[in-house]
């Protein structure tokens, strides 16, 4: 909270309705940031700058930041939820014009921009205005205090420029389809065309499912656009009213047989645009922990006198497994041993440093030479990069150990060596930052897709690159070792991503969880 008084012009006279307005606002907003996913509404922009003085009762607009959680509705969920806001916002355009005295009915009063909590923590903001989130004096709608920013802090390197970029567009678009004047003019207006979908939703979903490997041309191919929607749209038909109404839609365009409006609905322009939303998020660990649950860890010092065996997982500075094969295969049964027993810690992952890395840390800077202050300084960022990721290193390999069994479970030989190389390539993975870092194969568990997200891209990664024929079983065209360098990291990921239980919910049961991992029963197909 910012108590310091702001400056303000000793010339400029303030609005005779600036109070009776932010009360308005106060009563209005309180009323829909109760409900579960509205998180809060922030007033920014000429109305709280210089205490209002600059705001113009006839031209200026009342902007607002709405922050909202959608991370567990559904997509057609999340349509009905604009919509409930499109109508609240024409409730409250029809008092501020009557306030203001507006005349010109056909153009908002209020600017009113939904934004993510992942959008959020990420800096973006639909006109790429950073600061607008970061460092803009604005006031809480909900508290009336005064604040100097909506977000302390956003981890604006983290997303991928095509990323970035494309969400800006999402949340413009969502901004738009919220946007109502008071004689009922929607921002949002689709344009008539012949393609089987607008060009801007095909160009950005083809983005969405790119990463930095992807060539700029297939980044906005139109035809990968349309394929990915019509994927979607075909697992979801069946329980979803609107995903089934698009997808007739989409049909026709397309070529079906029928008839059908020239130009797309509102309702199913927002629904590719969250689906675009979707594809994206999905790409990037949660900001928000996740706990894993299983197994119930006892405490070391209890009756039962039983210590935990040592058991150290050593990680170089690549993120890379060090230390000799015989070693790391006696951490995997040390560890596995500990979880059965329930006893803490069942294992620990340490950073490879040099012996005097700590002295070093320690030393005055000023003692130390330009060659040993540069190493000071990569030390320093090791372990901070080491500290961001140490909690998923440790949650996907407790994973791993804990239902490697349910993995190989066909295996003539011994497993630890496989579960070695899945947790040196969990730690690359998780070295990333990215939740599907992908490739060209699609994995799927039929007995939970595509009612849940038990689905995920794959690459072959130095296996062979085999592929028989549509929904064969991953098992049968890739050998163990194959399967631990691509394909089990991503299952990891997808599981830690979507399956682990939120709010103290479980999305899949402990003899699920269980089947979930039985590589044997993934089925898989080109890309």
């Amino acid at each position: 909270m910012n108590n310091k008084p702001q400056q303000t012009s000793k010339i400029l006279k303030q609005s005779q309705v600036w109070q009776p307005l932010l009360e308005l606002l106060f009563s209005q907003f309180a009323n829909i940031v109760d409900s579960e996913v509205i998180a809060g509404a922030y007033l920014f922009g000429s109305l709280v700058n210089e205490s209002g003085k600059r705001f113009d009762d006839k031209s200026s607009d009342v902007d607002v930041v709405l922050v909202t959680d959608f991370s567990n509705l559904a997509i057609d969920e999340r349509v009905a939820k604009l919509n409930d806001l499109r109508r609240f916002k024409l409730n409250l355009e029809r008092e501020l014009t009557l306030l203001l005295q507006r005349e010109n009915a056909s153009k908002q009063v209020c600017s009113l921009v939904p934004i993510t909590q992942f959008e959020l923590s990420h800096g973006v903001h639909k006109g790429g205005h950073t600061g607008i989130l970061t460092r803009t004096r604005s006031i809480d709608l909900v508290s009336g205090e005064t604040v100097t920013s909506i977000v302390t802090a956003a981890e604006s390197g983290r997303l991928l420029e095509m990323h970035r970029s494309t969400l800006q567009e999402v949340q413009s678009v969502r901004s738009k389809f919220v946007g109502v004047s008071v004689n009922g003019t929607n921002a949002l207006s689709p344009s008539t065309s012949t393609d089987p979908i607008p060009k801007a939703l095909a160009r950005s979903l083809a983005a969405a499912i790119s990463d930095d490997s992807t060539v700029s041309e297939d980044a906005t191919n139109l035809t990968k656009g349309i394929d990915v929607l019509r994927t979607h749209l075909l697992s979801k038909a069946i329980q979803s009213p609107i995903a089934s109404e698009l997808k007739e839609w989409v049909d026709v365009r397309s070529g079906a047989r029928g008839r059908v409006d020239d130009t797309i609905s509102l309702d199913h322009y927002a629904y590719i645009n969250e689906l675009i939303f979707d594809k994206i998020s999905q790409q990037y660990p949660l900001g928000s922990k996740v706990v894993y649950s299983k197994p119930q860890q006892r405490d070391p010092d209890s009756p039962l006198g039983v210590q935990p065996l040592p058991c150290e997982f050593l990680v170089g500075k690549d993120y890379q497994m060090l230390g000799k094969s015989s070693e790391k295969s006696r951490s995997v049964l040390a560890a596995q041993a500990n979880m059965k027993a329930q006893l803490a810690p069942s294992f620990r992952i340490k950073l490879s440093e040099p012996d005097y890395a700590e002295e070093l840390l320690q030393s005055s800077s000023d003692s130390l030479s330009s060659k040993k202050y540069r190493e000071k300084i990569e030390i320093f960022e090791n372990r901070a990069r080491f500290a961001s990721l140490s909690e998923r290193l440790e949650l996907g390999t407790r994973i791993i150990l804990w239902y490697g069994h349910n993995l190989f479970y066909d295996s003539e030989s011994s497993i630890e060596p496989y579960l070695v190389s899945c947790i040196d390539a969990w730690f690359q993975h998780c070295r990333t930052g990215i939740v599907n870092i992908g490739g060209g194969y699609e994995a799927w568990h039929p007995d939970y897709y595509p009612d849940r997200p038990a689905a995920f891209s794959f690459s072959a990664n130095g296996g062979r690159s085999v592929f028989r024929e549509a929904n064969a079983y991953v098992t049968d065209d890739f050998e163990d070792g194959d399967l631990c360098r691509s394909f089990v990291p991503e299952l990891v990921s997808r599981f830690i991503q979507s399956f682990l239980p939120k709010d103290g919910e479980y999305f899949l049961t402990d003899k699920d969880s269980f089947n979930f991992f039985v590589a044997r029963k993934w089925r898989y197909g080109l890309k």
